[in-house]
């Protein structure tokens, strides 16, 4: 009977194809695995100096680093002047000039007729009068003028000076901008006078300025006719709102003190420029007048 099953040497390409085949597809497999482990290669990095560049290129905002910067208000202006008049009085001298005032946004609000119409009162830079014939009120804010104060005359460019406008900021003691509560005081024996004011906004007016925006002749006013049988408004205490821009005096400093002696209070004036200045309504929040300078 004849053997069919083929010779060993028949079968031998048999048994090596499978084991070439196995051998290609490790060789791939480990070809795979190696790319896959090799390290990416490093992004490339941008120079330092090109990058601090394109910063130094953004634009900035309008008007300068104070455009960003909220207004100063009644507490920022109080102490300010407090430091700058606590150093006057330990060393006889201002601190050096603060070259970030220069130029910073304000707006304070003064309150004034707090204990509504009073009659014969003494005049104030705020004031409420009654018109009894035309049943109209009328609120006045009158710029005191400092010209002749001893702190302005002591400047080194009084020469250059036409005139020193300003506003004084009441009870530079407390940070409140609303009146003050209604307190049944105890009668003293030996009344004082009233705390002399000590703080104050001015205006310098050169030599060569107009002198259109100077109020000491002509204050800002506002009259309104009231209702019939109706005086609740001369109640309700109002609001001198003043805002505007920090100047400089000739030294660079926004704000100067003085002193009379040692015993006294440091005065201190801020010098500015009045943008806008106008009338509020305490009690409703109505803005009554305002004007633009």
């Amino acid at each position: 009977m004849a053997d069919n099953k083929p010779r060993l040497s028949d079968r031998k390409p048999w048994f090596i194809a499978p084991l070439v085949i196995a051998g290609v597809v490790a060789a791939i497999l480990l070809l795979v695995l190696f790319r896959q482990q090799e390290p990416p290669k490093p992004a490339a990095r941008r120079r330092p100096h090109r990058h601090r560049k394109s910063r130094a290129r953004r634009p900035r905002p309008p008007g300068g680093a104070h455009a960003a910067m909220p207004p100063l208000d009644r507490r920022a202006l109080i102490d300010g002047a407090r430091a700058s008049g606590a150093a006057l009085a330990a060393t006889g001298e201002l601190p050096p000039p603060d070259a970030a005032l220069g130029g910073r946004k304000f707006a304070i609000r003064i309150p004034f007729g707090c204990n509504g119409l009073q009659i014969g009162a003494s005049p104030s830079q705020a004031s409420l009068s009654y018109d009894a014939d035309n049943k109209s009120m009328t609120l006045s804010a009158q710029p005191n003028v400092w010209t002749q104060l001893s702190l302005v005359q002591g400047l080194p460019n009084l020469d250059d000076i036409d005139a020193v406008e300003g506003f004084w900021i009441p009870r530079p003691w407390s940070y409140s901008d609303s009146c003050p509560p209604r307190v049944e005081y105890p009668a003293v024996v030996t009344p004082t006078p009233p705390t002399a004011q000590t703080l104050g906004l001015a205006r310098f007016f050169g030599k060569g300025d107009s002198r259109v925006l100077q109020h000491a002749d002509h204050p800002f006013t506002f009259t309104r006719k009231l209702p019939d049988g109706d005086l609740s408004a001369l109640n309700h205490g109002y609001i001198l709102l003043l805002s505007g821009r920090i100047g400089s005096y000739q030294d660079g400093r926004a704000l100067h003190c003085w002193m009379e002696a040692s015993d006294h209070h440091p005065i201190c004036l801020y010098s500015v420029i009045f943008d806008h200045i106008a009338f509020e309504d305490a009690s409703t929040g109505e803005t009554l007048a305002e004007w633009n300078e």
